[in-house]
């Protein structure tokens, strides 16, 4: 399953726009921009998904503190975007992981700044700030890639043991054969009253 880990913002100039995705040059710019452009879909800060083409996104919208931007907000949106189906308890897994990410950009007072590395001539004065929290966001974009990776194959191999449990079962089950405890007569399965002697009690043999 290929998976894509993207980071968009609100650039007050342009619109919507994919800060950093990872790995590198994994998405296109035709694919870039329909990221980015999902980022109006949501108002208020939550957990949503869109789908187009063969490719599914698990979004997370929020919004962090800033002393540069309009309102004193950066808009975020950071997507997991995959070209598979997933089971909805991997989908709340990777919900929970982006719910995460945001946390911990919140807490980073001063992150807001790796925003504006291409309006470094406006900032002279903060460009090691700029520089700095630049990196730490794309740092935490590939932290949170690795973690996708870690959290689906561990749900799927959890998956994988229920199916084969569940199987095995099914099997067990098919080797039940009801009796009658009072004559020992095979009784069909879903019977409950003995055929031969007419009780209704009766065990399971293996």
């Amino acid at each position: 399953m290929k998976t894509i880990v993207a980071l968009s913002y609100f650039n007050r100039k342009i619109g919507p726009l994919v800060f950093f995705s990872y790995p590198k040059n994994s998405l296109d710019k035709g694919l870039s921009v329909k990221i980015a452009n999902i980022m109006d879909q949501q108002y208020s800060e939550g957990f949503f998904t869109h789908s187009f083409e063969n490719l599914k996104s698990i979004n997370y919208y929020f919004e962090i503190n800033s002393k540069w931007a309009r309102g004193y907000k950066e808009m975020l949106m950071v997507s997991i975007i995959l070209d598979q189906q997933i089971s909805p308890e991997i989908e709340e897994s990777m919900s929970a992981l982006c719910k995460r990410f945001s946390e911990k950009m919140k807490s980073e007072q001063d992150i807001f700044t790796g925003f504006y590395i291409n309006d470094l001539k406006q900032y002279e004065e903060d460009k090691d700030r700029v520089l700095r929290n630049e990196s730490l966001i794309k740092k935490m974009v590939q932290d949170l890639y690795w973690e996708t990776l870690e959290e689906t194959k561990k749900k799927s191999e959890e998956e994988d043991k229920d199916r084969v449990l569940r199987n095995e079962l099914e099997i067990e089950n098919e080797k039940v054969i009801p009796y009658c405890k009072h004559c020992g007569a095979e009784l069909p399965k879903g019977q409950t009253i003995c055929h031969i002697c007419g009780n209704s009690f009766y065990n399971y043999n293996y």
